[in-house]
């Protein structure tokens, strides 16, 4: 769980595009994992905040995700936050 008041203002569509098929995970011991995307959720919150969910699929546990780990959009092999 974490906050990116830059999403907050976005339209929903915009941000699944941003997120796209991949998503690359940076964990706390700084490694950085590469998943698809299987689908998001994207939930609108009663303070006006967005709840996103990403799911990786059946065959990702969630012991493999740490916490305090940061999602990163996957592009070209580029990082953007």
């Amino acid at each position: 769980m974490g906050a990116n008041e830059e999403l907050d203002e976005l339209l929903p569509s915009i941000i699944k595009e941003m997120i796209g098929d991949q998503i690359i995970i940076k964990k706390t011991d700084g490694e950085e994992q590469v998943f698809g995307v299987v689908s998001t959720q994207i939930n609108h919150s009663i303070a006006g905040k967005k709840n996103i969910g990403i799911c990786l699929g059946k065959e990702i546990s969630p012991d493999v995700i740490s916490a305090g780990s940061i999602v990163y959009c996957y592009s070209s092999g580029q990082i953007d936050q």
